[in-house]
């Protein structure tokens, strides 16, 4: 019995470590990942001298990226009863929107011009393309900005409300005799904010929440596929006649699941490995990033130990499922429709797991339940483990119950294998499955 295991798990690791999908899906995604997490490596190449990630990261330079008013053309109009200045409201737009350096000979401010037809005369002048944007006031508060296309990104219409604000508040402030100084320390005060999460950054987690979600989420229904078409590959090739003769059902159904499994752990671990060898080049770039830092950060090596440990566990619940699954076609084709079950097990726990994250209902009664059936608690507690919503008892509670559950379906799996691989034909249906496993 021990021979033929080693003997099947020798096979199937080497079958799947060897095979040319295998290899480049691990080459490609470690190239990938190494590329995410040590691009600054690449960046920092003219200079000695390190830079954090804020260097590279600045949200606000990414801003002010896609505020560029070079070569753009604004047209300010009004209504009869609006109060306002249109001459002075464009030279103050003019001075104020883009960015404007003589030495560099950089100018990216707009031209602006007064317009005096009505609103619906802009309107067909900015259609017109005459003009990128139309501002039509009716109030000094209150217009109307016409565009040609509105894009996800366009903080040029931002940019434009902003001044137009601060250029209301500076009259304002000029009439109640505020000085040139003091208006500017009004409108360029900020605020320091230091934020402490008492009990969870969410910032932090969700980042990495998702990443290692998807990461596991994928993982299992990958190999566990793997494992289902393979069964029903030596099915339909009436190889499985010759291996049941030769091996006990319980050492094909192990020895196949466990081949694949450790071949996806060593491919899960090279891309975990990498990604630490990348982060450990590029350290300092990251250590003003929250979410990178905290997941390669010393404090949360036990997530990644939690994320080993309910991998394989996850992977073995499934993919003795798979397995079983696979057994019972005759054809390939029928594989899919066959697995469906099964898939959606899988499909429910990412489902309710990724909405509580994304809602805040981590630890909500769903979640809770979830987190100690066997099924579902590879991501669910996986989950609140991340987010800190577990107790030590919990986490102790639900890998014992999810180690129960593997032992027992994998038994059942391997009864409905040993009865499985000597069907051919369309799929038994559950009742006449029941039937044969009573037997």
């Amino acid at each position: 019995m021990k021979n033929q295991f080693f003997a099947v798990f020798k096979h199937e690791f080497k079958t799947t470590a060897k095979s040319g999908a295998f290899v480049a899906t691990t080459v490609i995604f470690a190239l990938l990942i190494f590329a995410g997490i040590g691009f600054p490596l690449f960046l920092q190449a003219d200079t000695d001298e390190p830079r954090s990630s804020s260097s590279f990261l600045n949200v606000e330079e990414l801003l002010t990226s896609n505020m560029s008013f070079a070569e753009k053309k604004i047209i300010l109009g009004a209504s009869e009863d609006a109060e306002i200045d249109l001459e002075s409201m464009a030279g103050y737009l003019q001075e104020n929107l883009g960015y404007y350096d003589d030495e560099e000979d950089y100018d990216s401010r707009p031209e602006t011009a007064v317009f005096t037809g009505s609103a619906e005369d802009m309107e067909a002048e900015i259609a017109a393309q005459n003009a990128d944007y139309g501002l039509f006031f009716t109030d000094p508060l209150s217009y109307t900005i016409y565009l040609q296309e509105l894009g996800i990104m366009d903080m040029n219409s931002y940019s434009i409300d902003e001044q137009v604000l601060a250029k209301y508040r500076t009259e304002a402030l000029t009439r109640l005799g505020a000085g040139e100084d003091e208006i500017n320390q009004i409108l360029n005060a900020y605020t320091a904010v230091d934020t402490v999460a008492t009990r969870n950054d969410g910032v932090a987690s969700q980042g990495y929440t998702y990443v290692l979600m998807m990461l596991l989420y994928m993982t299992i229904l990958l190999y566990g596929s793997i494992v289902s078409s393979s069964v029903a590959a030596e099915k339909s090739s009436r190889a499985m006649e010759l291996l049941v003769t030769a091996a006990k059902p319980s050492a094909l159904m192990f020895g196949k699941v466990l081949g694949v499994g450790f071949a996806g752990l060593c491919q899960m671990l090279a891309w975990m490995f990498t990604a630490f060898g990348a982060y450990a080049l590029s350290g300092n770039y990251w250590s003003e990033n929250s979410m990178i830092s905290g997941l390669f950060g010393g404090e949360n090596t036990s997530l990644l130990i939690y994320t080993v440990v309910f991998f394989i566990l996850g992977y073995l619940l499934y993919s003795f499922l798979f397995g079983a699954m696979g057994s019972l076609v005759s054809r390939t084709e029928d594989l899919q429709s066959t697995l469906m079950p099964v898939t959606l097990l899988v499909v429910i726990a990412f489902m309710v797991s990724y909405f509580s994250t994304i809602m805040g209902y981590v630890d909500s009664l769903l979640m809770r339940v979830f987190s100690f059936v066997p099924f579902t608690s590879p991501l669910a507690m996986f989950i609140r483990i991340i987010n800190n919503n577990a107790e030590n008892w919990e986490v102790v509670l639900s890998i014992v119950l999810l180690i129960v559950g593997c032992v027992l379906v994998g038994i059942l799996a391997t009864a409905i294998y040993r009865i499985g691989v000597l069907l051919y034909g369309k799929p038994p249906k559950v009742r006449e499955l029941l039937k044969l496993l009573r037997g």
